[in-house]
Formats: structure tokens, sequence, C-alpha cells
């Protein structure tokens, strides 16, 4: 946690799903000729707060395009790392509550607030999607593992 003022900056790691393997260093996010959906779930157990933002970190390693992908929130996030498959996994919104935009290799960031707020306190999932070709990011197994970046205060 770093702290600027009155408003508090937590980087909370998460737990994945990589779509192939649970030990895999990458998520894997594909579609619509082979779909892939990455499922991300952090803890946020124990926080309770005002937030200002809340952002999605996802580090691009390959196949980093101008179509990026989508995060929705997951209504059940009950699924554990190692057991989740793509018959077993839980449905998703509909709507979209980020979008990363083109994507570089590296970090990238998506505002992912709407998904946050509806699970403050406690588990919170989302899954990312993409109408592109595979897109490859890093996961918890990793080098840069995903964050879900949190400000707690007012702006």
């Amino acid at each position: 946690m770093r702290s600027n003022g009155s408003r508090a900056r937590y980087a909370i790691g998460a737990f994945i799903y990589a779509t192939l393997s649970e030990t895999s260093s990458s998520i894997r996010v594909s579609g619509p000729s082979q779909i892939r959906n990455g499922h991300l779930k952090f803890d946020l157990t124990g926080i309770s707060w005002s937030f200002s933002t809340a952002t999605l970190r996802v580090y691009c390693i390959s196949g980093c395009s101008t179509t990026g992908f989508a995060a929705r929130a997951v209504t059940d996030s009950t699924w554990g790392e190692s057991s989740i498959t793509y018959a077993s996994a839980p449905a998703f919104s509909s709507s979209i509550a980020g979008s990363s935009g083109a994507l570089v290799v590296g970090w990238n960031t998506v505002d992912v607030a709407s998904i946050v707020s509806g699970g403050a306190g406690g588990l919170t999932s989302l899954v990312l999607t993409t109408t592109g070709s595979q897109v490859n990011l890093s996961s918890r197994e990793g080098s840069f593992q995903p964050e879900l970046v949190i400000v707690l205060g007012g702006p």
C-alpha cells in the first residue's frame, strides 16, 4: 500500500484461471474462432472503503493488438483456480464494464470500478474477453502478475 495524503493506494494480487492450465505463466484470451476467456479473482475481504478509482493492470506478453480486451463482471466467485474449466466457468455479464483499447507489449490498464463496487469487502471476480485473435497476458505464475489497483478516498 502507498499513501498519498488522505488517499491510500492498494495493489491487490489476483487468483487467476489461465485457460489452458492453472500453472501457466500466461492468460490466453481469444475469440471468436477459438474462444478463450481469462478469469481473475481478487480477495478484498477486510477492506472497507470509499474508493475513487479501481484499475486492473495486466502485462501483455504477445499478441498485443489494436483489438484489446473487455472486462466483465462474473456473477459467482466460488470457482477454484485448479478446478475451473471452460464448461464449468461461472456466467459473466453481457455488459462490458471496461475496455482496454489497443494493447502494447508491457503494462496495460482498464477501469473496473463498476465491477469492484459490486464486490466491495469480499471476493470479486471478473473475466477478460476479446473478439480478436489471441492475446497472451502474464498470469500470477508469470513475471508480471496482474494487479487490481484501488485508490481509497476522494479525488
